[in-house]
């Protein structure tokens, strides 16, 4: 085997192996990445299901048109549920695109809470 397949052989053993259980998806076109997912899941203290967590999500803007989107998010969803999770969770951020909640609801998603950071000082 190649050096290679040998490295995304070891980065499968950590990601299934890992207790953290975390994942990063890379969509590429024509061999060039031009997105990735990545999450994490877990079991919240105070809770018996576990959750998967969407910590960063990026796709080049000439590709948000179409299916390629969705199907990262459909991937997602995949990985979260072979890995025991009942709830996945996206992030939205004043950044990102506009359109982004509407494409959580209309995949199924519901707004379940906001988030509120202040820099410390």
């Amino acid at each position: 085997p190649d050096e290679g397949s040998c490295a995304v052989a070891k980065l499968e053993e950590a990601l299934i192996a890992s207790p953290a259980q975390q994942i990063v998806l890379i969509s590429h076109v024509d061999d060039v990445p031009v997105g990735t997912l990545v999450a994490y899941a877990f079991e919240p203290v105070f809770s018996s299901e576990k959750i998967a967590v969407e910590v960063l999500w990026y796709l080049d803007e000439e590709h948000r048109k179409g299916r390629r989107g969705i199907e990262m998010m459909e991937a997602y969803e995949y990985w979260a549920k072979m890995v025991g999770c009942s709830v996945v969770q996206y992030g939205w951020l004043v950044s990102s695109p506009v359109n982004m909640p509407k494409l959580y609801e209309r995949t199924g998603a519901e707004l379940s809470e906001q988030v509120y950071y202040k820099r410390l000082k």
